[in-house]
């Protein structure tokens, strides 16, 4: 490991924990050790994946995604989106989900399509609020509240 970092965890019986290697990556990118960051953070999305832990794989796919896209890495960048998109394809409106939103956000800017991309980030900052609550919500608004009577920002529509 490079200089000031330690290693993820003491050699024991046990490998380190998937977090011990989000938590170091995370450490060594704030100190600009870029390349041990990547790597750390690789190991923990491999250790999430193969606990099934689907919303942590796809957050730290997402986040290689952003790393590698900062670092100019636009090809291995592209890969990491596309595996975040998998492991949170059939996981519930979450938070995970939300950076997959402003991904889509980005991209209609940059084309112009503006419109769009307020649609997007509406969706992003619904998702965020209510977290997992969000269908069930729908179903309440459906139920109690079919004209929309009671309209915030961040509307559930019915």
């Amino acid at each position: 490991m490079g200089r000031g970092v330690p290693p993820p965890s003491r050699p024991g019986p046990h490998p380190p924990h998937p977090d011990d290697h989000a938590a170091f990556a995370d450490a060594a990118w704030w100190t600009g050790r870029v390349e041990e960051s990547l790597t750390q953070r690789t190991r923990a999305h491999a250790g999430y994946a193969a606990a099934g832990a689907e919303r942590r794989a796809g957050y730290t796919a997402w986040t290689l995604f952003h790393e590698h896209r900062l670092a100019g890495r636009s090809a291995v960048a592209a890969g990491w989106l596309r595996r975040a998109r998998r492991h949170l394809r059939d996981q519930p409106e979450c938070v995970e989900r939300c950076c997959l939103s402003w991904v889509g956000t980005e991209r209609a800017q940059e084309r112009g399509a503006f419109d769009e991309a307020m649609e997007t980030t509406d969706r992003m900052g619904t998702r965020a609020n209510y977290r997992g609550n969000h269908a069930r919500l729908v179903a309440v608004k459906r139920r109690y509240a079919p004209g929309n009577l009671f309209r915030l920002d961040h509307n559930i529509a019915p």
